[in-house]
C-alpha cells in the first residue's frame, strides 16, 4: 500500500495537486537530509516545483523518489552545502539552473531518463568533482558546467550530438575530456579559460563549430583523434591535433 507521511513531515512541503498527482512547490523545513516522499495523501509525488528548495542552505542530503519525472528551473538553486546528487531514471525533464550555485555538490548522477542538460545546470557548482552523464544524453546546453572549479576528467556520451556555447567554460582544474562519437556541433567557448586542459580526445569526425574559437585562454589543449575518423587536420579551433590510437585514448582518460 502507499505509505502515509505523519503530518509533522507532510506540514514541510507545500505542494499543488493535479489529478491523482502532485507538484511540490516548497520545502519548508530546515533539515540537513530530506526524503522527498513518492507519495502525499495517496497522491503521486511526481514534480518538484521551480525553486521549491531554493536557498536552502542547511540541506547536505536529498534523496528523490522513483516517481519523479520533472525537475523544474531552479529547484535546488544556491544549496550550497548539498553535498552529492542522484537523479531518479524516471526523471526526463530538468530545468534550467536546477543544481546552480551548489557550491559544496561534489558528485552527480543523472539518471537514463534525461536527453537534454539545460542552461546552467551545473553552473558555479565548484566543488563538483564526478559527474555521471546517461548514455542518452543528446545535449549540453550553455553554461551546463561553467566554473566547476573541481572538475578534473569528463566522460561525453557517444549520444551527445552538440555542445553549447561556455558548457565548461572556467572549469580551471579540468585536464581531459573524451567526447564522444556523435558530436556534430559544438558552440562558441565551449572551453575557454580552462588553463589546466590538456587532451581533448574526440572518438567522431571533425565537429561543426559555430564560432571559430572554443579553446581561448586554453593555451594548453592538445586535441587528439581517431585515425580513421574524417576531416581532421593539424590544427582544431587554433590547437594543435595529433592522431591516437583508441586504446591510448582510453588509457590516457582512466589517468586523470
Amino acid at each position: 500500500g502507499v505509505r502515509m507521511l505523519p503530518p509533522a513531515a507532510r506540514a514541510q512541503f507545500t505542494y499543488v495537486t493535479n489529478g491523482g498527482t502532485l507538484t511540490i512547490t516548497r520545502y519548508t523545513g530546515n533539515a540537513s537530509a530530506v526524503a522527498v516522499p513518492s507519495h502525499i495523501n495517496g497522491r503521486r509525488v511526481t514534480r518538484i516545483g521551480t525553486k521549491a528548495f531554493y536557498d536552502k542552505f542547511d540541506l547536505t542530503r536529498v534523496s528523490l523518489p522513483a516517481t519523479l519525472t520533472r525537475i523544474d528551473a531552479k529547484a535546488f538553486m544556491n544549496c550550497f552545502n548539498l553535498a552529492s546528487i542522484s537523479i531518479p531514471d524516471s526523471v526526463t525533464h530538468l530545468g534550467s539552473f536546477a543544481f546552480m550555485a551548489c557550491s559544496h555538490l561534489a558528485s552527480a548522477r543523472l539518471g537514463s531518463g534525461i536527453d537534454n542538460l539545460p542552461i546552467g545546470t551545473f553552473d558555479a557548482c565548484r566543488d563538483l568533482k564526478t559527474i555521471t552523464l546517461p548514455a542518452g544524453l543528446t545535449n549540453l546546453d550553455a553554461y551546463a558546467f561553467s566554473h566547476c572549479e573541481s572538475l578534473s576528467y569528463v566522460s561525453i556520451p557517444d549520444s551527445v550530438q552538440s555542445i553549447g556555447p561556455w558548457a565548461f567554460q572556467a572549469c580551471t582544474r579540468l585536464a581531459s575530456v573524451l567526447v564522444g562519437k556523435r558530436v556534430g556541433t559544438i558552440d562558441r567557448d565551449a572551453f575557454r579559460n580552462c588553463p589546466r586542459l590538456a587532451d581533448v580526445c574526440f572518438q567522431g569526425d571533425t565537429p561543426w563549430l559555430w564560432y571559430s574559437k572554443i579553446f581561448d585562454q586554453s593555451t594548453k589543449a592538445r586535441v587528439c583523434y581517431l585515425p580513421w575518423r574524417q576531416g581532421w587536420g593539424v590544427a582544431f579551433s587554433d590547437r594543435p591535433t595529433r592522431p591516437r590510437d583508441l586504446k591510448l585514448i582510453h588509457a590516457a582518460a582512466r589517468q586523470m
